[in-house]
């Protein structure tokens, strides 16, 4: 997995991009948008 090797931000955009796609309507949606921008 990403973030064990090391890869922090690669894990993050991950992550949040399955959220995104998975959960369109989450509530965490607007952070994961917010922490892709950050990285």
């Amino acid at each position: 997995m990403l973030f064990n090797k090391g890869h922090n931000e690669d894990s993050d955009y991950y992550f949040s991009t399955i959220v995104i796609k998975k959960y369109p309507k989450s509530s965490k949606v607007c952070e994961c948008v917010f922490n892709i921008a950050l990285i």
